[in-house]
């Protein structure tokens, strides 16, 4: 059996009987953000969130996979880039575009980005937390194998004037294990594609991915 570890930033801990690795989930507490900050074009102050190291994702706890979600409400979607930057554990921080310019004149957005969305990647509006890859599809598996642990931001850039609004919600959602070999962007070391959380048929993993959306405490 495993334990599902369901973290608020607060330091709230909610406890559940699954199978094997450790899921983390951290929600920001700094939001909202303006966006921009000021005027009606330019960058959001960052919005940050941090992963502690007391669960399973510290000491050799790596991960297998990773979610993001972004909810924001803004009157134009197409003016908006949206960035994740994981922590910096001694190689630099990786920053991943989650989307950028789709949705032209609809609002808000409320979306889980998911490597394994069967949605595939986003193309426009998103409402009620509902999952979708990426624009440029499967991307936030360049974060795994690495650790969860430390700082994680997220940035939007409003390109256009005109218009502005805020983001009001974020959170990064993790698989941690420490032991097996995390799947690869391009699919585990090439063995069929078995990359993008499908470790199950590696033999040296938990056998799933993260939970359905239903499953996941939000």
């Amino acid at each position: 059996m495993k334990k599902t570890l369901i973290l608020a930033a607060a330091g709230c801990l909610a406890l559940a009987s699954v199978a094997s690795a450790e899921i983390i989930r951290v929600d920001s507490t700094d939001v909202p953000k303006a966006i921009p900050v000021s005027g009606t074009s330019g960058d959001m102050d960052t919005s940050f969130l941090t992963i502690g190291d007391d669960h399973d994702c510290g000491g050799r706890g790596k991960i297998f996979d990773v979610n993001v979600g972004v909810t924001y409400n803004h009157t134009f979607n197409g003016d908006l880039s949206v960035r994740v930057t994981g922590p910096d554990n001694g190689d630099g921080a990786t920053s991943i575009e989650l989307f950028s310019g789709i949705g032209g004149s609809s609002n808000d957005m409320d979306v889980v980005i998911d490597d394994q969305s069967e949605n595939g990647p986003i193309s426009g509006p998103v409402s009620g937390g509902d999952d979708r890859q990426a624009e440029g599809g499967a991307v936030l598996c360049g974060y795994n194998g690495g650790s969860a642990v430390g700082e994680w931001a997220m940035d939007i850039n409003d390109n256009a004037g005109g218009d502005s609004g805020s983001l009001t919600a974020w959170f990064v959602e993790v698989d941690c294990q420490t032991k097996g070999k995390a799947p690869l962007c391009a699919g585990d070391d090439g063995k069929g594609g078995r990359g993008l959380g499908s470790w199950a048929n590696n033999g040296r993993g938990n056998g799933e991915d993260l939970p359905p959306r239903g499953q996941r405490g939000r």
